[in-house]
């Protein structure tokens, strides 16, 4: 039988010491992203034998799998021709026709299933990164893939690119000094000038590579959804074939795409719509620019009021929350902090969102 084997950085070892194991609500909570999405747990994640824990469906549904038999003890999952079979209180598990030993065994907390985040991330096929109390969670499949080759975010491109990420620095438009190029730590800890060109926009980073300067399309899943003079929404394959008018309007603009879906403003409105030009909903009356999508949330600048602060709305019941209270331009997301530019004091200012 094979041992599933767990390297962690100190300060998760030490959470552990001492205690069977170590609820993250009497520590420093553990932050868990899945593809840039800060998740919500109702029951938080602990750490038991090093190893993090956190509620199975939460994280199965995130990374696009299912849960397909669920009684008593005992739990399958699947995605693809991956499945996994595990039980509560034991430490074997099954992925396809292989065997599993974890050092401990997925546990019952205030009616929650709990599973090792590591174990599960994996075995569907995602990468995990620990840095402190951050675990990033990134998967591998095709709506992925579309989005390492583009580099940056489609939201974020949108916005001029101003900021871009490597999971490790982030690259920037330093509007303190003159727009020059700059880098630091996603942490903060580290500031540095990468270039002297001025003005810089539209950073993306693709296969190891940085490139700035140049405009975007908005790509996903091998197709290419563009404008046409701010009235016309088209779409083509990326290799410029079998290219269709999907709606036209008298303004369309900030197209961003979240799996099947399309958003954008209409006519000074904000309207969702499917990838192949079905189902056009509006689902605000906000006059919503700079549009960012990351995760369930849709952020933007709201046009309808003459300070355009910064708001986000919720993609699967459609909430709306105001963010602040400043006049929010080039809008910027990377992980859970938003970059955004406020011309009342000509400086970029970021917030952090849960």
């Amino acid at each position: 039988m094979r041992k599933w084997a767990f390297v962690l950085p100190l300060s998760f070892c030490l959470l552990s010491s001492g205690t069977s194991y170590a609820n993250s609500a009497d520590n420093q909570s553990t932050i868990v992203i899945v593809n840039d999405h800060v998740m919500n747990f109702d029951v938080k994640p602990i750490i038991d034998q090093g190893m993090v824990f956190v509620p199975i469906r939460s994280i199965v549904d995130e990374l696009g799998g299912k849960i397909t038999f669920w009684k008593n003890n005992e739990i399958s999952l699947s995605k693809g021709a991956i499945t996994v079979t595990l039980s509560i209180g034991s430490t074997i598990v099954k992925k396809n026709q292989e065997h599993f030993s974890l050092k401990a065994a997925p546990k019952l907390i205030k009616g929650r299933t709990l599973v090792p985040l590591r174990f599960l991330s994996e075995a569907l096929g995602a990468s995990v990164n620990y840095e402190s109390h951050r675990v990033s969670i990134r998967t591998t499949d095709d709506s992925e893939q579309s989005h390492a080759a583009s580099g940056n975010s489609i939201g974020n491109l949108n916005n001029s690119g101003w900021y871009a990420t490597d999971k490790e620095w982030i690259y920037f438009n330093n509007q303190r000094d003159n727009g020059k190029l700059y880098k630091e730590k996603i942490d903060g800890s580290y500031n540095q000038k990468v270039s002297d060109e001025k003005y810089v926009g539209y950073i993306n980073i693709v296969n190891q590579k940085l490139y700035y300067g140049v405009s975007s399309l908005a790509v996903s899943g091998g197709k290419i959804f563009y404008t046409i003079d701010g009235r016309k929404l088209f779409v083509m394959d990326a290799d410029g074939s079998n290219k269709k008018k999907l709606v036209d309007g008298s303004y369309i603009a900030w197209v961003d795409v979240k799996e099947r879906s399309l958003f954008f403003n209409l006519n000074e409105q904000l309207y969702s719509m499917g990838t192949d030009g079905t189902s056009l909903t509006k689902i605000s009356d906000h006059n919503a620019r700079n549009i960012n999508v990351q995760g369930d949330w849709l952020y933007y600048s709201n046009y309808s009021e003459y300070s355009k602060k910064l708001f986000r709305i919720n993609l699967v019941d459609h909430t709306t929350q105001k963010l602040n209270d400043e006049k929010t331009f080039y809008l910027h997301i990377i992980s859970n902090k938003i970059f955004f530019y406020n011309p009342d004091v000509s400086s970029v200012e970021e917030i952090i969102v849960e």
